[in-house]
């Protein structure tokens, strides 16, 4: 699946006919529109808490909408917290790099709160940490994680006084585990494979409530595609690895 240019109203796949012509597929626009793997759940998180942004500007007529959203929202984005505990809490040796990279990604939005009550978001230091922006690192490859860890740790050491050692511990652990996963990746511990599975449960949920927004405000606003980017930001579900976070660890050696 792919969401369509412009924002995001779903793209019509078409079929040549033998005549030259042909077939719009409209039984794409009765299925779930989100439903793609290529999309990791963080970006997934990003572009649905942007969407309700969104809504919330466009005001009154769409507390409704907004309200729905929140509802499978709240669920999914508690299932990503509890997947990156979980994950946290085992040895580097234990998890794949596909783990540690959506741990990282999950941890540094987390952590993000914190350097903005130390500077501001505004502020200088702010912008050493976050050069650009939460993306410097959420859209970090597998081959530029190594170099982004680094350097989370190299700022958080530096800003250390204002924002706790334990920062600095925490990433500097996280960089442990990146290193240990390039080498050696397998183990699906138990507790891991339930968070695993409750991600992929409330994000169905989320998926299918978003696809209903996308209908519903297509609706309203038939044959006003420009409409779209007022509710949906499609460059958030665009990840330049494209690693696939929701399969299972490859095997040793794979």
């Amino acid at each position: 699946m792919q969401v369509a240019g412009g924002g995001v109203a779903p793209e019509i796949a078409s079929t040549k006919l033998n005549n030259g012509g042909h077939m719009i597929r409209i039984e794409r626009f009765f299925g779930n529109l989100f439903d793609d793997r290529d999309v990791s759940s963080e970006e997934l998180r990003s572009f649905a808490e942007d969407h309700i942004g969104k809504l919330t500007t466009a005001g009154a007529p769409y507390a409704a909408m907004k309200t729905a959203t929140e509802a499978v929202f709240a669920p999914f984005d508690e299932a990503l917290g509890e997947r990156a505990e979980q994950i946290g809490s085992l040895g580097g040796n234990t998890v794949t790099k596909n783990d540690v990279v959506q741990l990282v990604r999950t941890k540094i939005r987390q952590r993000r709160g914190r350097v903005v009550d130390a500077f501001g978001d505004t502020s200088a230091e702010y912008r050493e940490i976050f050069p650009q922006g939460l993306t410097y690192y959420t859209r970090a490859t597998m081959e530029t994680m190594a170099q982004r860890l680094d350097y989370a740790v190299e700022k958080f050491t530096k800003y250390q006084a204002q924002l706790g050692a334990d920062l600095v511990a925490e990433f500097e652990g996280l960089r442990t585990q990146f290193a240990a996963a390039r080498d050696e990746q397998v183990d699906d511990k138990g507790a891991v494979s339930q968070a695993r599975g409750r991600v992929r449960e409330t994000r169905t949920a989320l998926e299918l409530q978003l696809t209903d927004n996308v209908l519903t405000l297509a609706r309203e606003y038939k044959a006003r595609p420009e409409k779209a980017s007022e509710f949906f930001n499609q460059s958030l579900l665009e990840d330049p690895d494209r690693n696939n976070e929701e399969a299972q660890p490859a095997p040793t050696g794979a």
